[in-house]
């Protein structure tokens, strides 16, 4: 892990404030997952933190971006449990919780995955996050170049009747990926 840019004003004043960037490549998951109850994942991480911010030793800004290490050959698994912690950073955790502990994924413990990654912008009290990409075969399932629905895609009637609304509302959405297990 390597700091830089280091700038602290008033350490020891009531209102202490803390800069810097922090960069870490190729942490390994299994150690730091095993460290807290969020669940298990194997691989390897880099971690860059850009402009982090501390005031009075709490976090107030920061761009913050974790992701697989690039060319890491090692075995990509992760828990059930860890599936459902990650989720739930996004607030997001009761549907994929409740299909992970249904049906035959509730067999399955771990799962292979082929990369990792989420990102945060944390500005005051909020945190914009993001995925690794835009999730493919949701937002962009049955488009054509054109951005387009094929006819298949169509109400099969007059042929000019589009997407039902369940569809459309799925397609404005436009998720992100955190796992891509493709």
């Amino acid at each position: 892990m390597v700091g830089s840019r280091f700038k602290l004003q008033d350490p020891f004043g009531p209102w202490p404030r803390l800069f810097a960037d922090v960069t870490a490549r190729g942490l390994d998951l299994d150690l730091v997952t095993h460290t807290f109850a969020i669940g298990s994942i194997t691989g390897l991480l880099n971690a860059d933190v850009k402009g982090l911010e501390l005031f009075n030793w709490s976090p107030v800004a920061f761009d913050a971006r974790l992701y697989s290490t690039p060319g890491d050959r090692s075995k990509h698994l992760i828990s059930q449990k860890a599936v459902a912690s990650i989720s739930n950073i996004g607030g997001g955790a009761g549907g994929v919780a409740a299909a992970l502990q249904s049906g035959v994924l509730q067999f399955f413990h771990t799962f292979h995955y082929d990369r990792i990654g989420i990102s945060c912008q944390l500005r005051g009290e909020v945190c914009l996050m993001a995925g690794i990409e835009p999730a493919r075969g949701l937002a962009t399932a049955g488009r054509t170049d054109r951005g387009e629905y094929p006819q298949s895609e169509r109400d099969r009637g007059d042929g000019a009747t589009k997407l039902s609304a369940s569809k459309r509302r799925a397609h404005a959405q436009r998720p992100s990926t955190l796992l891509n297990c493709g």
